[in-house]
């Protein structure tokens, strides 16, 4: 990706989840034309606007018009209105039976043809012939509340890759699910995060330090005393969700 053009009122961004991802220098025309449209991306949230009860600094990535990510700084309003999510990484023992999860992951199942009886091998070894069902290297399982994921994702190394619907059945020694009516196993990448979405209220932003924001632009913005901010675009926000940070590689799965 190519560097937009430095201006004068060009700053710094922060240094997001160190070696992962690095936020480049960005102009004002450049954050200018983000102003004008929605905000739909994610970043690192920052102080609330001194003299301000809502609004907060945002450095952020999103992507324009040809799909291309860029990044930008903006003020963001966060209110009592803002619908707010908090996703958490857990592990696999800690999904619960009968929860609804979307994983996005590889369907497999093979025909497995027994021995002769006596042969030894359990089942196969006494003639018997079964199937054995898997949904193998799940790059993302994710579940709870208002949970929406990125349905055209393709991952580039593995086209067979696809979101699927699945009920867990057991967590206990690896995960079982119940995927269109029958039992399968599944393999999870190691580096692949297991997600828990729950709504929370205002006092969880005390935490945060990644969000992804959805929402409009606004006229409405803070009074600040640096010339630099007038290049910032204002944003009033629909819907924050604060980001666990061991997620952050899996985001292209979850947010267009």
């Amino acid at each position: 990706m190519k560097s937009s053009p430095r201006v004068s009122t060009t700053g710094l961004v922060s240094t997001v989840l160190t070696a992962l991802f690095i936020f480049t220098c960005v102009s004002s025309a450049f954050a200018q034309k983000a102003a004008e449209e929605a905000l739909d991306g994610w970043g690192k949230l920052g102080k609330a606007v001194s003299g301000s009860e809502s609004f907060y600094d945002f450095s952020y990535f999103f992507k324009d018009e040809r799909g291309r990510k860029k990044s930008a700084k903006a003020f963001v309003q966060i209110s009592a209105k803002t619908t707010l999510y908090y996703d958490r990484v857990v592990r696999i023992q800690d999904l619960k039976k009968g929860s609804k999860i979307r994983m996005f992951a590889r369907a497999v199942e093979q025909e497995v043809r027994g021995g002769p009886p006596g042969g030894g091998g359990g089942n196969v070894g006494q003639g018997r012939s079964g199937t054995d069902r898997q949904i193998q290297n799940a790059q993302l399982v994710i579940l709870g509340d208002g949970v929406e994921v990125n349905e055209s994702y393709e991952d580039k190394k593995d086209k067979e890759l696809k979101w699927l619907d699945a009920t867990v059945e057991s967590s206990n020694s690896g995960l079982s699910v119940s995927y269109k009516g029958n039992t399968y196993r599944v393999t999870i990448d190691r580096r692949a995060p297991i997600i828990v979405r729950t709504k929370v209220e205002q006092k969880y932003l005390k935490k945060a330090r990644y969000i992804h924001v959805l929402g409009g632009s606004t006229d409405t913005r803070p009074k600040t005393k640096s010339r630099s901010d007038a290049s910032k675009g204002s944003f009033d926000s629909e819907r924050v969700v604060i980001l666990d940070a061991r997620s952050i590689r899996a985001l292209p799965l979850i947010f267009k």
